[in-house]
């Protein structure tokens, strides 16, 4: 995997992911919203994989995720903190194009493993390769805390 799209509306997530992606050799382009998102989608790509949360300010990740489906095939995963009231989207981001979807907080490891396994296990170096093993956990196991 050599570019990386993030889309994620909190700061602490877009940086620690950003920094974890860069410090092992992917470029990452990094956006708050969903318009932003769609925006780095159509001007800066072409990209390997997207991130992108469910719950956006702006334009939602649902849309976004429909939208790059419709163009693409390469991987989308969906993201989202559990929600203590209304409805939960995540499991709908699978039906509308998402690759894989996942709780928050997720892994760093296992977000960089699964980009790994979903985009063929190019992340660079052999090493790296080897280090990205063929795992994939769905949200179900993941919503209970983890």
């Amino acid at each position: 995997m050599k570019r990386l799209l993030l889309i994620d509306g909190s700061d602490a997530y877009r940086a620690a992911w950003s920094s974890l992606f860069a410090d092992r050799g992917v470029e990452v382009v990094a956006a708050r919203n969903g318009w932003e998102g769609l925006s780095c989608w159509s001007d800066e790509g072409p990209f390997d994989a997207v991130v992108v949360d469910v719950y956006l300010p702006g334009n939602d990740g649902i849309a976004v995720i429909e939208t790059i489906s419709e163009t693409t095939t390469i991987p989308v995963i969906a993201v989202a903190e559990a929600r203590q009231s209304g409805i939960d989207l995540l499991p709908a981001a699978t039906v509308l194009g998402a690759t894989r979807a996942y709780r928050k907080p997720i892994s760093s490891e296992l977000l960089w493993r699964e980009l790994c396994w979903l985009t063929g296990g190019t992340a660079g170096t052999a090493v790296e390769r080897m280090a990205c093993p063929d795992i994939s956990i769905p949200v179900e196991a993941t919503a209970g805390g983890g």
